[in-house]
Parts: structure tokens; C-alpha cells; sequence
């Protein structure tokens, strides 16, 4: 079963795919341009109550909540 959620709601250690992006021109191209893309596995690493780190394509990345709101992910189940 999957399901899916934004990836602003990750908790620490779950990972992801991504489905797509909904942020807007400039913030979509840059998100795009450091590997957020759509079939790009995602794990959540470390949250806090502004920001969230995400290991994705062997790098670390830290988003801003709001702006990890914008990336839509779907979540296998174990």
C-alpha cells in the first residue's frame, strides 16, 4: 500500500519518492536543479521546528518547512 504526503510532513528516518512539485517558477527550478525531481528517493534525517534535513542523490539538503510543503511524496509501506 502507499500513500501519499507532502514532504513537510516526513518524519525523522522515513523515506520517500517523490511525486511532484507545486512551489512556485524560481523556488521549482531550484529545488529541481539540487535533485528534488519526481522518482528521486528521499529520507528525512533530522527535523526541527523550522527546517527539516533530507538525504537525497548521496547529499545532504535542509529545506525550510514551508518550502518542503511544496514537494508531494509517496510513501511505500513496509
Amino acid at each position: 500500500m502507499e500513500t501519499s504526503k507532502k514532504l513537510s510532513s516526513l518524519r525523522e528516518g522515513e523515506s520517500c519518492f517523490i511525486t511532484g512539485i507545486s512551489a512556485p517558477g524560481p523556488l521549482r527550478e531550484r529545488l529541481m536543479e539540487l535533485g528534488f525531481i519526481k522518482g528521486a528517493g528521499v529520507k528525512c534525517l533530522h527535523r526541527n521546528s523550522g527546517m527539516s534535513a533530507f538525504l537525497i542523490s548521496g547529499t545532504v539538503i535542509a529545506l525550510r518547512h514551508c518550502d518542503s510543503a511544496g514537494i508531494s511524496a509517496e510513501k511505500s509501506a513496509s
